[in-house]
């Protein structure tokens, strides 16, 4: 299983999780990491090699792009991605983690389409519902499953709103570790 994702996998590490099942864990960091960035990463052959090693791929992403963009721009490149993966490893069992509980807003940059005049948690809300509604159409088409880190601002967050604090990754690493031992 490849666990990819932004800077909230940032403290994770395969020893955090505890797996019954003796399956291989790969997880991948990259701090900014937006869909673009995935997108891309299907044509790089470092990537294609890793990706073959693994029948699973959890996809832990989002929150980078909808500081910078609207919702439906960000699902309808969560769509190609999801066409692309299925089109290169048609028997991949992908795994989308919704965007997590957040407080902080991009006082810089504001989201394409809605002129920054929605905050972030109704975007959060708004991608995640989107998510939901594409897992449904899919999920009879492709192995698709949604998972969710279930954050609170005062005990999984640091100050900054954004990234996990030492139990908000140890909230990550359970949720995970559930999600691996019941799909068995």
């Amino acid at each position: 299983m490849l666990i990819l994702g932004d800077s909230l996998l940032n403290h994770l590490d395969v020893s955090s999780l505890s797996v019954q099942q003796n399956i291989p864990i790969t997880i991948e960091s990259i701090s900014g990491c937006t869909i673009n960035n995935l997108i891309n990463l299907l044509s790089i052959k470092q990537f294609i090699d890793v990706l073959e090693l693994h029948s699973s791929l959890v996809v832990v992403i989002g929150t980078n792009n909808i500081s910078t963009e609207n919702c439906h721009l960000a699902i309808t490149k969560v769509r190609k991605f999801i066409h692309l993966l299925c089109q290169r490893h048609p028997n991949i069992h992908l795994t989308f983690v919704k965007i997590p509980y957040r407080t902080k807003n991009s006082v810089w940059r504001r989201a394409y389409g809605d002129n920054g005049g929605k905050n972030v948690e109704n975007r959060v809300k708004f991608f995640n519902k989107k998510l939901e509604l594409l897992n449904t159409k899919l999920s009879s088409k492709i192995k698709f499953d949604l998972i969710e880190f279930k954050f609170t601002k005062h005990e999984h967050l640091h100050r900054d709103g954004l990234h996990p604090n030492r139990s908000g990754t140890s909230l990550i690493a359970h949720t995970l570790s559930k999600y691996i031992n019941e799909k068995k």
